[in-house]
């Protein structure tokens, strides 16, 4: 059964000045005024009502051009109240203006919108909100959009209009063409072969095989000297970024560094990623369809494959314009920020930023080592894993393509990172 509060004008003394009052119909003396339509006024606190005097005038915000309308829980979606009407509560209406209130007076728009739709100029409500679509206005007209107010980012779009493709494999109005650098009916596949990584972005290059002369006469060398033949194989022009490393942590197939990273981009995702273990960087060349260098390709890589090189760009001394080392700016720096000290074939920073991890286990010295270019495995594993290339701390005697460093495999640390490698077909 539907409750109401009909209010109507009343006469206040010999004046003849009109006061609003309420008809009683519940048991109640306490009651609120709610706005009417037409300078009516309907009065009642939730379910309980009583006589209401000197009702205060309507929000003038409730009223649209002088009409107030009742919502409807369909087609039509909205009728105006004529001055006479009773506020009906009855199962099925809606009071737009504030939810459950027996206020239900609300302006066209209000019902409209609670529909999707825009306010008709007769009096009802119209065709669909510009963002939806369908018989029943429950579809968004936007592709890039979701959601019940289709406010939110359909799944490749991102940004506050979502207006940009959240994969970056992907460009186009409708985020389903592949960006440069990318092919394959999904986007996953790099348009060149050099490139591997979620965004294309690690490069390789081809590094000729050939023998050289392994270790060195250095305080911090492996010995003894020794030749090895290196067959041909790629190695990665840099470092393993921050970058690189975080398209991983999101695919969920990495864990996050131990120390110093932070989950949003920011200012280093250039720099060489650090502070993660032996396993950390072997998962990740795995999962860019690569390896971990063995010792051996490393340092003929470092060398030039050159027996008499000391360094990566020869024997001159190692300065800060040829390398991060020494302190020279006491932390990392974007890779490959020093063209004077490239190898001959183009890699950067193989001395100074950050160690490499290398597949090796650690032993003291070359004595029994494989003279194939292969990686020194004991079955079971030691207890230490090989680092190369010295890093942005340490000193010229360090940097040395022949110096050797090791750590257990868990040990993760701010100038220790990684770089990959790829076997080439056949080798």
């Amino acid at each position: 059964m539907a409750l109401f509060a009909a209010c109507s004008g009343g006469s206040s003394g010999g004046d003849g000045a009109a006061t609003n009052a309420c008809d009683v119909v519940g048991t109640s003396e306490a009651c609120s005024c709610a706005g009417g339509g037409m300078g009516m006024r309907a009065c009642g606190d939730d379910m309980t009502f009583g006589a209401c005097l000197g009702c205060p005038d309507v929000d003038p915000a409730m009223v649209f051009d002088g009409r107030c309308f009742r919502c409807l829980d369909d087609d039509p979606y909205a009728v105006v109240c004529e001055p006479n009407d009773t506020v009906d509560r009855s199962a099925g209406k809606i009071a737009c203006a504030d939810g459950s209130s027996v206020n239900a007076c609300s302006t066209l728009a209000g019902c409209c919108e609670a529909f999707r739709r825009t306010a008709g100029t007769a009096g009802t409500c119209g065709g669909c909100l510009s963002r939806f679509t369908g018989v029943n206005c429950d579809q968004c007209a936007d592709g890039r959009f979701v959601g019940a107010n289709c406010d939110q980012c359909a799944e490749r779009f991102m940004g506050a209009d979502c207006d940009q493709c959240a994969d970056g494999r992907f460009v186009g109005a409708d985020c389903d063409q592949c960006a440069e650098g990318f092919v394959g009916a999904d986007c996953d596949q790099c348009a060149d072969a050099r490139f591997v990584g979620a965004g294309c972005d690690i490069e390789f290059i081809r590094i000729e095989g050939g023998t050289f002369q392994m270790g060195g006469d250095g305080m911090f060398d492996g010995r003894p000297i020794h030749d090895v033949a290196v067959p041909s194989f790629e190695m990665s022009k840099t470092e393993v970024t921050v970058g690189q490393y975080r398209a991983c942590v999101n695919a969920g197939s990495c864990t996050k560094p131990s120390d110093n990273w932070d989950d949003e981009p920011v200012d280093r995702e250039n720099h060489p990623v650090a502070n993660v273990d032996w396993n950390q960087a072997k998962a990740f060349a795995e999962f860019a369809g690569a390896r971990l260098p063995s010792e051996a390709e490393w340092e003929y890589t470092a060398r030039s494959g050159r027996s008499d090189n000391i360094y990566p760009w020869g024997n001159e001394e190692p300065n800060c314009d040829r390398l991060n080392f020494n302190d020279c700016v006491r932390h990392t720096r974007s890779v490959c920020s020093y063209a004077k000290g490239n190898t001959e074939q183009g890699l950067c920073d193989m001395a100074g930023n950050v160690w490499e991890w290398v597949a090796d286990d650690w032993h003291d010295t070359f004595d029994g080592a494989p003279n194939d270019g292969s990686a020194w495995v004991e079955t079971p594993r030691a207890s230490y894993r090989v680092g190369r290339g010295g890093a942005w701390r340490d000193d010229e005697d360090v940097v040395r393509a022949t110096s050797r460093y090791h750590s257990a495999p868990s040990s993760g640390f701010d100038f220790l990172g990684f770089r990959l490698a790829r076997s080439l077909p056949g080798n």
